[in-house]
């Protein structure tokens, strides 16, 4: 599972840098979409199976072998979360039909966090990465299998460095060093 984590926290930073967003805020789920990739994987043969394994920095595994450690991943965190259609049908009843699209992931997610949002005085794990120039903390999921990591700018110009400079291996070194902490954290959902 760690090789799967490594590998779509990559992708997920090579597939933003490709979107080059720059004025605007942007979301997207590199799980998501890296999991419906290796679907594609699954079927892919020759040059094309090739450019799937080296996107998804999925390299010596076979198809079969990525499925099957998907599907393990999936199954996994698949344990503490309330199925969407679940979801999807409280937020319908509470918000009608023109609101769901927009409310669902916030309430997907916000009802999955350990602690109540949007501000708390928490006992989290938390870092500080000097190359990085920015402070790390984790909000866990319900559970503890899973948790957001925010990486916030030490410097309010200091994104663009932040974006350049962050890898997988730079991100697992921070979330390997940090450490429980007292933090004031404020999210806004």
């Amino acid at each position: 599972m760690r090789k799967m984590a490594f590998s779509t926290n990559q992708f997920g930073i090579d597939l933003y840098r490709a979107l080059n967003i720059t004025d605007d805020n942007v979301a997207f789920c590199p799980f998501c979409i890296g999991s419906s990739l290796a679907m594609v994987l699954l079927g892919a043969e020759g040059n094309t199976a090739m450019a799937l394994r080296q996107a998804l920095y999925l390299w010596g595994l076979h198809p079969q072998e990525v499925h099957l450690a998907y599907h393990d991943l999936i199954a996994h965190l698949g344990l503490n979360l309330t199925p969407l259609d679940e979801v999807f049908l409280t937020a319908k009843r509470a918000h009608g039909d023109d609101n769901v699209l927009k409310i669902i992931d916030n309430i997907y997610i916000q009802r999955h966090f350990a602690v109540h949002y949007p501000y708390q005085f928490l006992l989290n794990r938390y870092g500080v990465h000097d190359y990085l120039n920015c402070t790390a903390v984790e909000v866990p999921f319900r559970g503890g299998l899973i948790s957001l990591v925010a990486l916030l700018p030490n410097d309010p110009e200091g994104m663009a460095m932040l974006e350049t400079r962050i890898s997988a291996q730079r991100l697992t070194d921070i979330i390997n060093s940090m450490q429980v902490k007292r933090v004031n954290f404020q999210v806004s959902l």
